[in-house]
Order: C-alpha cells, then structure tokens, then sequence
C-alpha cells in the first residue's frame, strides 16, 4: 500500500511539476526515497565473460578493436600527466554529446605490436564489455598517435598504499564504492583476467562510486594472482580511507 502511495504521488508531482515549480522537490525526495541516480558504477555485462574473453584474444592489434566516429569527436583540451615520466598527451573533449577522456600511445609503439598500451586499449574494450571501468567508446588518431577514447569519470584516482589525494578533496570510500570493486574483481575473474597488477579505481567526489581504470598492466596469462585476491590485498590498506 505504501508503494501504491509513494508511486500514484511521483505520478501526481511529475505530471504538475512545470506548472507548480515541484521539479526540485520530485528530485529531492527521490533521492532521500533512495530513487535517485545510481549508487553504483558497475554497468549491465554486453555479453558473458566467456564471450567477452573470446573477443579480446581475437583482438591482435589495434585495428581489431573497435573505432570512434571521427566526425563526432572534439577535442577540447590537450595537457600532459602531472605525475611520471611517461611522454603520452592527454586530452579531454566531447564525443556524441559526451564528455570523453582520451589517453594516446606512445611514439615510438607501432599499433600493430602487442605492447603495453595496445594491451590496455584491449582490457578496457574487454572491461566495457563486462561492464565495469569506464565506458570504452574505441579507438582514434590525434597528432599521429594512436588513443583511446574513454568516458569521462570525475574523482580521484585510488591506487595501492598512501592515497593523500583521497584526503585533499575530503573523500571517504563508502560501502557502495567497494561493492563496486567487489563486482569488478569477480567479474575480471570470471573472464579469466587472473593477474589484475596495479590494480586503479576513480572513486566519485562522493565516495559512493568506484571505476576501474588504467589496466595497461593487467594479463590474462602467466602465474595467477586473482583480481578477487588482489583487491583484497589492496582494500587493507585503504581501510584508512573508508567511511565510518
């Protein structure tokens, strides 16, 4: 009965809301209803880990994986990383109408060797298909270098150990966020990704929300350290950073 209520009220808000102003309210009883946006990161797998795992051995080379319409991509920003030493540009611009984050190859990597960037341009186009990390929209060219194009994904990035940046802009890990991780290291392992190293999230400004990123150095071969085993490892020492 309380369902029927709450339900048949959004239906009367909704259907008045231009002509009452009731639009801010509707949106803000939703969310303390815990009927607002999504509390989660993690996406409706395209297609089951096995087949998903078929694809990405299938892909040999860059020009196996799939490819951005040129004419709907802009580029809005070129900046380099403020940390390492890698020589890649990055890039922030628009794609379909959506924000896009676009990471390139190196120079002197030819796109058709199985190198570390062609390795992870292959993981995120497998993670998208297991729908976890951010949206792999494909590939692209700029300046001559090979890239690509991701969702873009506001936060800060979590690795290993100390994570001072998680405390800059007043962050903690909420439950959901390691739910989040949870799923995604089962779903990596169920596709046979059985040494996730230097496992990367991007937890939200709320610390609700955790995207896998940058897995240029995951394999799916080679002695087993399970994504579950190796989130677990990495979980302890975050605990600093989780939410009362």
């Amino acid at each position: 009965m309380k369902l029927l209520i709450i339900s048949l009220f959004f239906i009367s808000l909704n259907s008045n809301a231009n002509s009452c102003g009731l639009n801010s309210f509707t949106s803000s009883l939703k969310r303390a209803l815990g009927l607002g946006e999504s509390r989660s990161s993690i996406r409706k797998q395209k297609i089951s880990p096995k087949a998903a795992k078929a694809k990405f051995d299938a892909a040999k080379s860059i020009e196996d994986l799939p490819v951005v319409n040129e004419k709907k991509l802009e580029v809005i920003e070129k900046f380099r990383p403020t940390t390492g030493t890698n020589e890649n540009y990055f890039y922030r611009g628009d794609y379909k109408g959506r924000k896009v984050f676009i990471k390139t190859l190196d120079d002197e990597v030819d796109k058709f060797s199985p190198s570390l960037m062609f390795n992870e341009a292959r993981h995120y186009h497998l993670m998208d298909l297991l729908g976890v990390g951010p949206k792999f929209h494909g590939t692209t060219v700029i300046d001559g270098k090979v890239g690509v194009v991701l969702e873009h994904v506001e936060g800060v990035l979590v690795k290993w150990g100390s994570n001072p940046g998680l405390r800059q802009a007043g962050i903690t890990i909420k439950p959901s966020a390691i739910s989040d991780m949870k799923l995604t290291a089962k779903r990596l392992d169920e596709a046979g990704i059985h040494n996730p190293k230097d496992m990367q999230f991007i937890i939200s400004p709320d610390g609700t929300k955790a995207t896998l990123v940058d897995p240029e150095h995951f394999k799916s071969n080679g002695p087993s350290n399970g994504a579950e085993e190796e989130l677990s490892k990495m979980l302890e020492t975050l605990k600093g950073y989780f939410a009362d």
